[in-house]
C-alpha cells in the first residue's frame, strides 16, 4: 500500500513538473518575441516604442528622457547596427522569479558592442513580460552618467 501511494505521489509530481515546463516554454517564446521587438525598435530609432516594452523599474533608472538620451548617444557614437548576433539565451528559475537573459555580440557601423537584455517574470503571475534591463558595453562607448 505504501509503495503504491509513493508511486502515485511521484507520478503526480512528475506530471506537475512537466506541466510547469510547458508553461515556461510558452513564456520563453513570449520573452524571445519581446526582446526581438525591443531590439528592432532600437534599430529603427523608435525609442517611444522601445520604452513601451520596459518595466517601471527599468524606466525609473534613468527616466524616459534619460533613456531616450542614452539610446541617441549610443546611436550617434556607434551608428546603425550592421550585424545583430544573439550569442546566448538563458532562462533560469530562481527563488520567486524566472530570469531571461539575452547576450548579444553586435557589430555597429563604428565598432562592436556586447549587450545584455534581461527580463524578470515573477512566478505564478500572468502579467505581460517587460524588459527589465539593457546594458551596452563598447570600448567606443564610455559610461554615461545616470
Amino acid at each position: 500500500m505504501k509503495r503504491s501511494l509513493l508511486h502515485i505521489a511521484l507520478t503526480a509530481f512528475f506530471i506537475l513538473l512537466l506541466t510547469g515546463c510547458a508553461f515556461s516554454d510558452a513564456r520563453d517564446d513570449e520573452a524571445t518575441k519581446l526582446v526581438e521587438s525591443y531590439m528592432q525598435a532600437i534599430q529603427d530609432q523608435d525609442y517611444d516604442k522601445a520604452l513601451s516594452m520596459v518595466s517601471d523599474d527599468f524606466l525609473q533608472e534613468r527616466g524616459r528622457d534619460g533613456w531616450i538620451s542614452y539610446y541617441t548617444h549610443v546611436h550617434n557614437t556607434l551608428g546603425n547596427i550592421s550585424n545583430l548576433k544573439l550569442k546566448q539565451k538563458i532562462s533560469d528559475a530562481r527563488y520567486s522569479a524566472r530570469f531571461y537573459m539575452y547576450q548579444y555580440a553586435n557589430a555597429y557601423e563604428n565598432g562592436l558592442a556586447k549587450e545584455l537584455i534581461t527580463i524578470i517574470q515573477k512566478i505564478n503571475t500572468n502579467e505581460p513580460l517587460k524588459i527589465g534591463g539593457h546594458k551596452i558595453e563598447s570600448s567606443k562607448l564610455p559610461e554615461m552618467p545616470r
